[in-house]
C-alpha cells in the first residue's frame, strides 16, 4: 500500500475505528506507524543525555503520558524511533540516580549472634567484651558529606533522618566554624529530604544495614582489621543481591 493511500486512510480513521471496534487513537497509531520510513535493523538506539532531558521535560508537563506517546514525541523531536523498553529503562535510571539515602550504624568488636541455646528453664548467657572506639559526630558527618560524589550531575535529593548530626548547625557555626548543612548541600546541588520522626523503615539503607549486621554477627570479628574485612565482604555480597525483593 502506497504512502498516499495510507494518508487518505488516516483521514477516515473514525470510520475504520467504528468498523474494527477499536479506538480512533489505536487506529491512527497503527496507520501512522506504517507511513514511517523503516529503520535498518541492528542494535537498539540509546537515549543520550540531551534526549533524556527533552523526554523528562515532556513527562514533567504531562505525567500521565504513556510510553508509546513518549516514543512518538521523541520520533517527532529527533527523527528516531526509540522502543518503549528503552524509554522505560532510561527513565528508571534517571529516577534512581537522582535519589540517595544516608544513615549511620555502629559495630562492636566481639559481636555475638542475637540467639543462643540453653537448657530448659535456664537463661542463655554469652560473654562478650564491651569495647567501644569512636562515635559519629557532627564533624565526622561533615567530612563524610564532603566526600560524597553523587552519580547524577543534575539535581540530587538526599534522604536522611532527624538525627542531631544531620542538623547540628549551631555546633557547626559556633564551635567548628563550618558552613551549615544546607550550605554544604547547596554546593553539591542537593536538596535534603528529612524523614518523619520514628520511621526508620522508610529509609532503604536500613535493609542494607540488616544484611551487613547479620553477616558481621556470624563472623564475630575480634580486631578492627577483622571488622573492616568482614564489613567489606558483606558489602561485596550485598551488591550481588536485589534488595527490592
Amino acid at each position: 500500500m502506497g504512502k498516499g493511500t495510507m494518508n487518505k486512510l488516516i483521514k477516515y480513521n473514525h470510520y475504520i475505528a467504528n468498523f474494527t471496534k477499536k479506538s480512533e487513537r489505536t487506529v491512527y497509531r497503527r496507520l501512522k506507524l506504517n507511513t514511517e520510513p523503516s529503520q535498518k535493523r541492528g542494535r537498539k538506539l540509546k537515549i543520550v543525555d540531551d534526549i533524556l532531558e527533552k523526554l523528562c521535560d515532556y513527562v514533567d508537563n504531562d505525567n500521565t503520558t504513556s510510553l508509546i506517546e513518549m516514543s512518538d514525541y521523541l520520533l517527532k523531536e529527533t527523527g528516531q524511533r526509540f522502543s518503549q523498553s528503552t524509554i522505560f529503562r532510561a527513565l528508571k535510571r534517571k529516577d534512581s540516580d537522582s535519589l540517595s539515602a544516608v544513615d549511620e550504624c555502629g559495630f562492636k568488636l566481639g559481636a555475638v549472634p542475637r540467639y543462643a541455646r540453653a537448657d530448659k528453664s535456664k537463661r542463655a548467657v554469652v560473654k562478650r567484651p564491651t569495647r567501644e572506639k569512636e562515635r559519629v559526630d557532627t564533624k565526622f558527618f561533615y567530612d563524610f558529606f564532603e566526600g560524597i560524589n553523587f552519580p547524577n550531575n543534575g539535581k540530587n535529593y538526599l534522604l536522611l533522618d532527624n538525627a542531631g548530626i544531620h542538623y547540628g548547625n549551631k555546633k557547626r557555626i559556633k564551635v567548628l566554624k563550618l558552613p551549615t548543612i544546607e550550605e554544604q548541600a547547596e554546593k553539591k546541588n542537593t536538596e535534603l529530604v528529612y524523614l518523619v520522626s520514628y520511621a526508620p523503615e522508610l529509609n532503604p539503607v536500613e535493609k542494607c544495614f540488616a544484611f551487613i549486621k547479620h553477616y558481621y554477627r556470624k563472623a564475630r570479628p575480634q580486631t578492627f582489621a577483622e571488622l573492616k574485612r568482614v564489613v567489606e565482604e558483606a558489602i561485596e555480597k550485598l551488591q550481588q543481591k536485589d534488595l527490592r525483593k
